[in-house]
């Protein structure tokens, strides 16, 4: 060993003296070839710590990269297991069900520094947060609504069928009074902090309708048509508790949907010029809805759900002042059309129950 190193130091003085003889043949004086020297073998020491610090990151992500994943497996495995083993959904219920609060806690404490510095409320009443394009409805069967011949006029007085929700029916002139373009807008002027802070969707084809500030910003519908056109479409939807207080005085909850039921908070309203292209419903909270026509007039067609377009058969009704439409989403896919005579403007609710 004391050989080797000998030999080690012998060949790096030899090559020392190598690299003077070559400085001085440049005309490089004693101290400049020192201070060259040295500078060299400064480079190269930062070099190889660099190389170190590089290679210690490199590792470093390698093994957090590979931990992530074996974790992420693990999730993965164990969600399948639960979700398909109803036995284990049962284990797991009784095990973690001491410790929800807890574990809802220490989420939320968690989640602090995001909340404090983004706005994350408008999420609150999403029903998925991320599109799933896979995701379908699961599908029901068609047998009740084959059976459907017509849709029933009943009195409003009449009780819901809860042995055939897929029976549509109207109930002419049940709203108690009609909703004018007028009622609206006063409504909106005396709770506008309400109907905008429960906003969740303000959908219009016109561009100058973005809120209802916008809509009841003229007196009048005859006012808004001469604005705008008979064309214009708009659908407010609300899914807080606030809102759907201010639209429950204007449109009531009708007979027929049971005291015992739940009522969802979601809520649709519909203000359209009375030549408004036609345009389809979207699918309800709940599967049970009711629709009703607050002033003017709208015709509604129920196809029946993809599924059952060969067994059920498709319905049109024109809904005048103050009727009330029950159809299920379930079953049926309503649309909205203008009425060819129609001149007046049309304002319309949707609501849902389970």
């Amino acid at each position: 060993m004391a050989n080797e190193e000998e030999k080690y130091f012998k060949e790096l003085d030899f090559k020392i003296e190598n690299l003077r003889k070559r400085g001085l043949e440049l005309g490089l004086s004693e101290k400049e070839i020192d201070i060259c020297m040295i500078q060299a073998t400064k480079q190269r020491i930062n070099h190889k710590e660099d190389r170190t610090l590089f290679s210690l990151l490199m590792r470093f992500l390698k093994y957090s990269f590979f931990i992530c994943a074996i974790l992420f497996l693990l999730v993965i495995t164990f969600s399948f297991v639960v979700t398909h083993n109803k036995g284990v959904q049962l284990f797991m219920g009784r095990v973690l069900a001491p410790y929800g609060y807890t574990i809802f806690r220490a989420i939320r404490l968690a989640f602090l520094p995001v909340t404090k510095n983004t706005n994350i409320t408008r999420f609150y009443e999403e029903e998925c947060l991320i599109y799933n394009p896979y995701f379908r409805v699961p599908e029901t069967s068609c047998e009740l609504c084959s059976y459907v011949k017509e849709i029933e006029e009943r009195s409003q007085y009449a009780d819901l069928d809860v042995n055939n929700p897929a029976q549509p029916f109207i109930n002419r002139q049940a709203l108690g009074q009609p909703v004018t373009f007028e009622d609206l807008r006063t409504a909106y002027k005396e709770n506008a902090e309400k109907l905008q802070a429960s906003v969740m969707n303000f959908r219009s084809n016109e561009m100058s309708l973005r809120s209802f500030k916008d809509l009841f910003a003229v007196n009048s519908p005859v006012e808004l048509q001469k604005q705008i056109g008979d064309m214009f479409h708009t659908e407010y939807v609300s899914r807080k508790v606030a809102g759907a207080q201010v639209l429950r005085r204007l449109f009531h909850r009708p007979h027929f949907v049971p005291a015992e039921t739940e009522v969802a908070l979601e809520k649709f309203v519909f203000v359209d010029g009375p030549k408004a292209k036609p345009y389809k419903f979207s699918l309800a909270q709940f599967s049970n809805v009711w629709y009703a026509q607050g002033q003017g007039s709208r015709r509604l067609i129920l196809l029946p759900s993809v599924n059952c377009l060969g067994e059920c058969k498709k319905f049109e009704i024109t809904l005048k002042e103050r009727d009330i439409l029950f159809y299920s989403d379930e079953f049926w896919r309503a649309s909205s059309y203008p009425v060819p005579q129609s001149q007046e403007i049309s304002i319309a609710f949707k609501g849902s129950f389970f």
